[in-house]
């Protein structure tokens, strides 16, 4: 993103906020909660007991989760807090104050900018990135001057060091590269750096050339049991990267004769039509497993199918006046509110006010 074009998305937000603006940015740090410790290195372990990751050992994940809790919950108010800049159809800049400053603290300290013990410290990173990135879309208009400077230049080292992972060919380029291209995304339109963005484009071409006629990734049938569970885990920041693509007007979502609606459709169908529509039975006729793990309908309401439909209200699928609808109510939090930056709809109304 340039900057002339850079300054012409936030015009819009500035101008119809310049007052509330001026209060959030006078805020000092007393008047926020003190910022949690920054985590610089991060120590995590594999928590599947096979290769092909189908199987999971409790005890690992307990322990892998108990390690990950202190930045999850970082992540995860961080997110609450620009949330709350847009709870309502105008935004509250005032209640961007504490984020940026909690941001701003976690980038002069150089946050998760040190040691990766294992890979699954670096899969983590990556998500980190990504909800980092999302949360500070949504706040950047109302950062100030030295907190840009603070903030900008961290989210685009942590970009690269994530991206640099990959640069191993035996890396699978799979969900985890999809997660990289979100926070690419993300890094990109928050800090105007065009080359993060494009390489967010290529990875969504990527994923576009992944998806087969029938809406399945076959990297992600390779987990057996748990391949319907990895294809909405896939689908999650792909269709938000078409979100933030929207903001520059691109259609990301059409690239490959529209490969992400295949996707979208076949978990579509899936979450609410039955087998007859190419659902379960599909996915362990495929995988050759006896059952896919039955936790997949919530996830799709929840993490992004709702905003999916209304986006696109003309995909039919196999929508019938006796088939179950999708809720609407985007309040209820996915498991992955943390890596999806917090919540779709505060997302999506701060990208809708800034294309404005």
């Amino acid at each position: 993103m340039t900057g002339n074009h850079r300054q012409r998305l936030i015009a819009p937000v500035l101008i119809i906020l310049m007052i509330a603006i001026l209060q959030a940015t006078s805020a000092s740090a007393s008047d926020c909660p003190p910022a949690p410790a920054p985590i610089r290195d991060l120590d995590l372990a594999r928590y599947y007991s096979d290769k092909a990751g189908t199987e999971i050992d409790e005890t690992k994940r307990a322990a892998n989760s108990a390690a990950a809790a202190p930045l999850k919950s970082f992540i995860t108010e961080l997110a609450e807090g620009a949330d709350r800049v847009w709870r309502t159809s105008q935004p509250d800049a005032a209640a961007a104050a504490c984020p940026l400053f909690w941001l701003a603290h976690w980038a002069k300290a150089n946050a998760l900018l040190g040691s990766m013990a294992s890979k699954q410290a670096d899969y983590e990173r990556n998500w980190a990135l990504a909800g980092l990135a999302i949360s500070y879309v949504k706040l950047q208009a109302f950062a100030t001057a030295e907190q840009r400077r603070a903030i900008d230049p961290w989210l685009i080292r942590l970009a690269d060091q994530c991206r640099a992972f990959f640069d191993d060919p035996a890396r699978k380029r799979n969900n985890h590269w999809y997660w990289l291209g979100l926070g690419l995304a993300a890094v990109g339109l928050a800090t105007g750096s065009e080359r993060h963005w494009e390489e967010a484009r290529r990875i969504m071409q990527d994923a576009a050339k992944d998806i087969q006629s029938n809406g399945t990734l076959p990297m992600e049938l390779q987990r057996g049991k748990r391949a319907l569970h990895y294809h909405n885990f896939s689908a999650q920041p792909l269709f938000v990267m078409t979100e933030l693509a929207r903001t520059k007007g691109e259609d990301w979502a059409s690239f490959n004769d529209g490969a992400f609606h295949r996707l979208a459709g076949l978990l579509y169908n899936v979450a609410t039509c039955g087998d007859r529509f190419g659902g379960r039975e599909s996915f362990e006729a495929q995988t050759g497993t006896a059952e896919q793990e039955p936790t997949e309908e919530r996830q799709f309401q929840k993490a992004w199918g709702a905003q999916y439909l209304k986006r696109y209200p003309e995909s039919k699928f196999c929508m019938s006046s006796s088939g179950p609808a999708i809720s609407a109510d985007l309040r209820k939090r996915p498991s992955n509110f943390h890596r999806l930056g917090g919540d779709l709809g505060a997302l999506v109304r701060a990208l809708d006010l800034n294309r404005k």
